[in-house]
């Protein structure tokens, strides 16, 4: 917002800083809504305890990591990356599939919020 001091010399500005909890609460509410529909109960219990904190989070990483290995996904990392912390990891060659199935079950939701609540 921009706003003029009565002699017009003086510029304020307000920043917009997002209410990050907010919008992290917002984006739990949506998000628990959708795994509640698609059955994902395991999702489900740690959205309704609150917006995930890291190693919640972490966990359902290497759920879905791990399944989709086991599918035989080719799978590098992870590795923790700043800011956040967030995890990064690559999908090479064949498995996408699998490594998008193996995602949607165990950490989609979770990544979603998590995600949502350390945006800065």
């Amino acid at each position: 917002m921009l706003s003029l001091e009565a002699d017009d010399t003086t510029l304020l500005f307000e920043l917009y800083v997002p209410d990050v909890e907010a919008v992290a609460e917002q984006a739990r509410t949506e998000a628990l809504t959708q795994a509640e529909a698609e059955g994902r109960t395991a999702q489900v219990a740690v959205l309704r305890a609150g917006v995930p904190s890291f190693d919640q989070y972490e966990q359902a990483m290497e759920r879905a990591i791990d399944c989709a290995r086991q599918a035989g996904a080719n799978i590098s990392g992870p590795v923790e990356q700043m800011p956040g912390p967030r995890l990064m990891y690559g999908v090479s060659g064949g498995g996408i599939a699998e490594h998008d199935r193996c995602y949607d079950e165990h950490a989609k939701y979770i990544d979603m919020v998590y995600q949502a609540s350390i945006e800065q």
